[in-house]
């Protein structure tokens, strides 16, 4: 049950979520606001979806910029690689270059 006051404008509802290191694929869940009888009180605003995000896959590796252009005077060129959808554990690659 969720009291707000005369004068209070919102209320944060904390929901556990587990965690564990078992992949899964992302879940949702409905969070709705109803009446003491349990029915849901009207207006589009009265459900929410929570999309719980799974992290425990390693993640994909990628550039984050598909083009860099340095001068020769830089000496060096800096390519940042990203990982994305995912963070469990270590990851790794090899890195070539070559001349096009």
């Amino acid at each position: 049950m969720i009291q707000m006051g005369r004068k209070t404008e919102e209320k944060i509802i904390k929901i556990k979520v587990h965690d564990d290191e078992i992949w899964e694929p992302d879940k949702d869940f409905h969070v709705i606001l109803c009446t003491e009888e349990g029915q849901q009180l009207e207006g589009d605003d009265t459900r929410t979806t929570v999309t719980i995000v799974d992290e425990d896959s390693p993640g994909v590796l990628g550039f984050e910029e598909k083009h860099i252009k340095v001068r020769k005077m830089d000496k060096y060129a800096y390519v940042r690689v990203i990982r994305q959808n995912g963070s469990a554990g270590d990851i790794e690659c090899m890195v070539r270059t070559e001349t096009i």
